[in-house]
């Protein structure tokens, strides 16, 4: 992979071929090692909802997550917290997190919702009422 003019394979040292004309019409042709910094930390995407939403006393298994890095190939990503109790009701998260070779680090999050699917809504509405008031005088 080529990236602004230099040969890149992998994060660390990448050889470096440049060649070029002089004015005589000779090829000048020199090879050099570079050095390349990494300072982008990988993208985590979710896989599923976010947030997921699961009834209470059902198992959750979450859905994933897929990693990219500009430079690192094959990165996978750790879950490194999961908070999430199915037999209580509530937001709960799970924490997914992931590095490069050069130890750039990334976390995103899952937000969980564990529902009662046997729970009533209730809605309220409040009506703000105007009463007017008259007063007729028969007349005889």
């Amino acid at each position: 992979k080529i990236k602004g003019g230099v040969i890149v394979s992998s994060a660390g040292e990448c050889p470096v071929v440049s060649s070029g004309n002089s004015q005589t019409a000779n090829v000048v042709s020199s090879t050099s090692t570079s050095t390349q910094t990494d300072t982008i930390p990988p993208v985590i995407t979710l896989l599923g909802n976010n947030p997921a939403e699961i009834e209470k006393g059902t198992m959750f298994v979450d859905p994933g997550a897929n990693v990219s890095d500009d430079i690192t190939q094959g990165i996978i990503p750790d879950i490194i917290e999961n908070t999430v109790d199915t037999s209580i009701l509530g937001e709960y998260r799970v924490v997914w997190s992931a590095h490069d070779a050069a130890l750039n680090y990334a976390t995103t999050t899952r937000t969980v919702i564990v529902v009662d699917p046997y729970a009533t809504s209730t809605t309220s509405t409040t009506t703000s009422a105007t009463t007017t008031t008259s007063t007729t005088t028969p007349t005889n």
